[in-house]
């Protein structure tokens, strides 16, 4: 009965989920774009390109790690 009474309570405070505007979707959520977008240079064990690394070569290709 208590827990009731609390959950009645706390449901007055806490906001109910409202739905986007149809119009304001377009605007705020953006499509993942067609044509693919740069991904940073990342190697697991420094953080600059150096010839002399394996991994770092074959990222250079294009080949994935």
């Amino acid at each position: 009965m208590i827990t009731k009474f609390l959950n009645w309570i706390k449901g007055l405070f806490t906001p109910t989920k409202v739905e986007k505007d149809p119009h304001l979707e377009l605007y705020e959520d953006v499509p993942e774009p067609e044509i693919p977008v740069h991904v940073p240079f990342v190697c697991a064990t420094h953080e600059r390109f150096k010839k002399s690394c394996a991994d770092c070569r074959k990222q250079a290709q294009g080949h994935v790690v």
